[in-house]
């Protein structure tokens, strides 16, 4: 077949139309007239195709129909423009049958290569309409008008089948247009979004939508708008302002001519699904995939309806009077293994498990007098699983002619929805296990305040039965008046966000028992999400006991208290693998994991690597029953990395009848930095009493030669003052002064050293030319008596230190350097980085050099400790000078040291210390 006869089938149906239509290009060129024209006209189609509209029709040459029709062709989207002008042009030849005005309709090629335009001419009332038009058709025209009567009666019949195939599905389904303007929808889309179909169609989809799900709107759009199919999850906003969540399985629209014109979308409220996983928090999240297939372009009316059931989660079937499937979608096939070929013919009772196709039989038998039947719940048969729980609904199907033919279902698989409610009915059960069992009281508090769950230990606490205590205000029947200021202020943030100040914490407050007695408890406090609404769960224990045994040990120490006032236990049950079966919601708050998170860990996980050998070997042990270190300290690694010393009781135990280790540790940092802390604080003792021993040694020794001086010259002076002569007088005087300075001179020194122990001073960037300038000045009476030598640099590098302390320094250098140099000594002073600590490159070394006999290396060891002196007979002076160096340089962050050749034939020593380098 050539392309004009292809062209010319495809505009075949306009010859059954009431109305003259031709359709040309875009250059106006015919390409086909139909038998309305050919009679009103006597033109046949043969005889005009492939000519020009404006030669053909002179009327048309009009510069207005020219500009009208160039209009129309820039737009390269469809367009439909009706124009009318009765004086400039007109066909003369179709003005005798046609009312004066053209409709023309622009549509794409199938291949999108051109448009074409449609003209379509409305008839006047004596045209000829009023000829028989079916004498001028041939006996094969007349039989396909009959065909495609009948096909449009059976269209409509399957699009009302379809339309109803959708009516009894619980998925929502509705159509909008480029703009995202609902064209269509369901009754189970108005079911969700709870408005009427009048207040849906003709609105915007974002209307629906807030701010954030507007935005994903769009981006779907646009993906739709490149031709591509998307499923995603949208919130929809309902009239009350609260919101659900929904599944859109959304798929591009296209009309006839290929054009996109919008979109299908399948929609599934997942809310409910939604608020299960909220209810079970720390549970396994089961929601069950939606799956859903889109088929191609949708062609026809009966095609688009039947895709629309290819693409719903449920599976949908038809059966006919005699039980036997006449269709099925493709969901069918994925529920059920089978396939579609499987079913068709053949009896529906072949897919329903024995024991449920009595009762379905006559559940289907109402269905047959036109019952609707409500939603129930059967097995069916599945290829390779045995049999699967499903959702039925069944109701009667009609013809067009509104009789019953046979029966329509829709079913979806709700094995993982059983599975979840079963979940959820066993954790339920567990719940309230523990909460009979449980020692300690179980209240839950509701968004309102009022108490929803009251346990046997809250019964025995409180002393009210469960019927009294459900249904009243928490705070005002358990708690003290004291409380209620606070818990209205902050009640209001809990009920909208569940967060408040006593939530995930341990606190101990009191509580009010019927009689009215106030008593003091523990109390735990959690939150849970319960239909849509924050709820409070507490746990509560009694602590009257531990109140009055703390009361009777006040006086213990303070490690015992702090051991008695945090006296709950973490527990935790691993096991013989080391993988957590149980913990408490203290091992929570000690490990910074979360229960969820600790029953995922193993052992190890909580273990430094250095110590995980050993644990692992002792839980193995403990677990066979072998001999195990059963009470011991160890290590526990928190999620944060923080290392946490702890003291273990672990024993063996069973855990669902199988053996297992149960360990009970606390948190000993406390404990361990108070062993740290006296640890220090002994060396620091032992070091005091060293230099308190060292001081009596001084006061002892040093004190007393010039104190026994003092006494001494002090007597004689007062017993033979009158016999002594001025000249002696004045002797004894300068020997009492000498002794005195000399005492003053050690008292000062021990004041230094014992000072700096606590003093704390701020470094700065030091003037060391001026430091020794007034260092050599403090020495200057000794310089000159020993006729010493001193030389050093002119310029000094900067340093950080106090001056005050680092002159001392310098001053004792210099003063032993006079003492135990040479004869005359021959001192120089200096500064290198030379020898400096090559771990520290930010220390600068100051040094003093003397030409002395140098000193041994058995003497250098005892040197810089306190009240040491190497020669008590050549040298007077007292041994705090080198003791006052270490300490002050130790403070300043650097150190001293002596180098000494006392071994070879190089003499002398160089006494040294070192400070921080200015920054610049």
């Amino acid at each position: 077949m050539n392309r004009k006869e292809t062209r010319k089938n495809k505009f075949e149906l306009l010859n059954y139309v009431n109305k003259g239509m031709f359709v040309t290009d875009q250059k106006l060129i015919l390409l086909f007239w139909n038998k309305n024209l050919e009679n009103s006209t006597g033109i046949l189609n043969s005889e005009i195709i492939g000519k020009s509209l404006i030669e053909q029709f002179k009327d048309l040459e009009s510069k207005e129909f020219k500009n009208i029709i160039k209009k129309i062709a820039k737009n390269k989207a469809p367009i439909k423009i009706t124009f009318e002008n009765e004086d400039d042009f007109f066909p003369s030849v179709l003005s005798k049958n046609y009312k004066k005005h053209f409709d023309v309709n622009q549509i794409p090629s199938s291949d999108n290569s051109q448009n074409y335009l449609i003209f379509s001419l409305e008839e006047l009332d004596t045209a000829i309409a009023k000829q028989p038009v079916q004498k001028s058709l041939n006996k094969d025209a007349l039989q396909e008008i009959h065909f495609l009567r009948n096909s449009i009666e059976k269209l409509s019949e399957s699009k009302k089948n379809l339309e109803r195939i959708l009516s009894t599905s619980s998925e929502g389904f509705f159509i909008i247009d480029n703009n995202a303007i609902i064209d269509e929808v369901n009754d189970a889309m108005c079911r969700i979004l709870s408005r009427p179909k009048e207040k849906i169609l003709g609105k915007a989809l974002s209307d629906f939508l807030n701010n954030e799900n507007k935005k994903k709107l769009k981006q779907e759009l646009i993906k739709r708008a490149t031709g591509r199919s998307s499923i995603y999850e949208i919130e929809l906003l309902l009239p009350d302002f609260t919101s659900i969540f929904c599944i859109f399985h959304a798929t591009p629209h296209y009309d006839n001519a290929g054009m996109k014109i919008g979109s299908f979308v399948m929609v599934s409220d997942i809310t409910n699904h939604k608020n299960t996983e909220n209810e079970l928090n720390n549970y396994k999240k089961n929601l069950e995939k939606l799956i859903i297939e889109r088929s191609e372009k949708l062609i026809t009316s009966e095609e688009k309806y039947r895709k629309l059931t290819e693409t719903l989660t449920d599976g949908v079937f038809t059966i006919d009077f005699n039980g036997n499937f006449t269709y099925l979608n493709q969901t069918c096939e994925k529920i059920t293994g089978y396939l579609i070929d499987d079913f068709i013919g053949k009896s529906f009772t072949k897919i329903i498990a024995p024991k449920y196709i009595k009762s379905t039989l006559e559940k289907f038998k109402l269905a047959k007098s036109g019952n609707e039947l409500p939603l129930y719940e059967i097995e069916i048969l599945h290829k390779n699983k045995g049999s699967i729980l499903v959702e039925l609904n069944v109701s009667s199907l009609y013809d067009y002619n509104k009789n019953i033919i046979g029966r329509i279902g829709s079913f979806r698989d709700i094995t993982k929805r059983k599975e979840t409610e079963d979940r959820l009915r066993e954790n339920e059960e567990k719940f309230r296990s523990i909460s009979i069992s449980a020692q300690d009281a179980i209240i839950i508090m509701d968004n309102d305040g009022n108490i929803s769950f009251w346990n046997k230990a809250a019964e025995k606490m409180f002393n009210y039965s469960y019927q009294e205590a459900i249904g009243q205000y928490l705070h005002k029947f358990i708690a003290p008046e004291h409380y209620f200021d606070g818990f209205n202020k902050n009640f209001p943030e809990f009920q909208k966000s569940g967060k408040g100040n006593a939530v995930g914490k341990t606190l101990e407050l009191s509580a009010i028992k019927k009689d009215g007695t106030e008593f003091p408890i523990s109390l735990s406090l959690s939150v849970v999400k319960l239909k849509g609404k924050w709820n409070a769960l507490g746990i509560i224990r009694d602590i009257s006991q531990i109140k009055e045994a703390e009361a009777e040990i006040k006086s213990s120490e303070q490690n015992f208290k702090a051991l008695a006032e945090n006296s709950f236990e973490c527990i935790a049950i691993n096991d013989k693998q080391g993988n957590y079966l149980y913990t408490n919601t203290k091992t929570s708050e000690l490990t910074g994991y979360s229960i969820k998170e600790l029953l995922k860990l193993n052992v190890k996980d909580l273990t430094p690597q250095q110590d995980v050998e050993i644990v692992m070997k002792r839980v193995r042990r403990r677990v066979e029953g072998k001999s195990a270190l059963k009470n011991f300290e160890s290590n526990l690694l928190r999620k944060d990395g923080k290392i946490v010393p702890v003291e273990i009781l672990a024993t063996k135990t069973e855990w669902h009848k199988k053996p297992a280790d149960m360990v009970f540790f606390h948190d000993i940092s406390v404990r361990k930095q108070a062993e740290e802390k006296l640890k220090k604080q002994t060396i620091e003792l032992k070091e005091r009493n060293e230099e308190l021993d060292a001081f009596a040694h001084t006061v002892a020794h040093d004190l007393k030669n010039p104190l026994g001086a003092v006494i001494g010259f002090s007597e004689l002076l007062n017993d033979e003052f009158s016999d002594l002569s001025e000249n002696e007088i004045q002797q004894f005087i300068q020997h009492i002064y000498k002794g005195s300075n000399k005492m003053k001179n050690i008292i000062d020194g021990l004041l230094l050293l014992s000072s700096l122990r606590k003093t704390e001073v701020k470094t700065e960037v030091l003037n060391m030319n001026r430091i020794i300038e007034e260092a050599i000045d403090r020495n200057s009476q000794l310089i000159e008596k020993n006729n010493a030598e001193i030389v050093f640099p002119e310029k000094w590098p900067g340093a950080l230190g106090f001056a005050p302390w680092v002159e001392e320094v310098w001053v004792n250098y210099i003063n032993n350097a006079i003492k135990y140099g040479g004869e005359p000594p021959k001192i120089e002073l200096g500064f290198d980085t030379e020898n400096s600590d090559k771990s520290d490159k930010k220390m600068m070394r100051f040094w003093v050099r003397d030409n002395g006999k140098g000193i041994s290396r058995e003497n250098q060891k005892r040197l810089f400790k306190q009240f040491e002196r190497l020669d008590q007979v050549k040298i007077e002076g007292h041994g705090l000078g080198l003791s006052i160096v270490r300490r002050i340089i130790e403070k300043l962050d650097g150190r001293v040291g002596v180098e000494s050749y006392s071994d070879n034939d190089e003499k002398g020593s160089i006494f040294y210390f070192t400070l921080p380098i200015e920054n610049n």
